[in-house]
């Protein structure tokens, strides 16, 4: 008879385990989901209405990119490149301000050589010219994407 109490001590210890495993697991997800719902829904999404380049030969020598914030929540700029059209290699990372643009803000980039008086005047990190086609990629802090084909 004792081998009869033994068995039932640890099936009933195990079952006890296991109820109060998932136990654990219906409270865990309940407070994950009161938390995602009332959490904050940042949507943030940028464009490039418009990109003006110069062009020597086949290669942009300087450009101005505009980029837009069409809302619902105001962006902020992380990162610029310069992408093969092609191929995708990267062909120049833009020094990129760190700039806020606001919903319904039109911002002016300017690189290279096209304009000594804008506040955003910088040069293409790579040392020769950007060849074209390429693709302008702009990227926010948020990991939204916006891109305009050079051709």
């Amino acid at each position: 008879m004792s081998s009869r109490f033994g068995v039932s001590e640890v099936v009933g210890a195990v079952m006890l385990v296991l109820i109060a495993a998932v136990l654990g697991l219906f409270v865990l997800g309940y407070a994950n989901r009161l938390l995602s719902v009332g959490g904050p829904r940042y949507q943030c999404s940028i464009s490039i209405p418009l990109a003006v380049y110069n062009t020597s030969g086949s290669a942009v020598t300087g450009m101005v990119i505009y980029v837009y914030d069409p809302g619902p929540d105001s962006c902020q700029l992380s990162s610029a490149y310069v992408v093969n059209g092609t191929t995708n290699a990267v062909l120049a990372q833009l020094v990129i301000p760190r700039a806020q643009v606001g919903v319904g803000q039109l911002v002016r980039l300017v690189y290279g050589k096209v304009s000594s008086s804008s506040a955003y005047v910088d040069n293409v990190t790579s040392s020769a010219p950007v060849p074209v086609p390429s693709v302008v990629s702009i990227y926010t802090v948020t990991g939204s994407e916006a891109q305009y084909p050079l051709q």
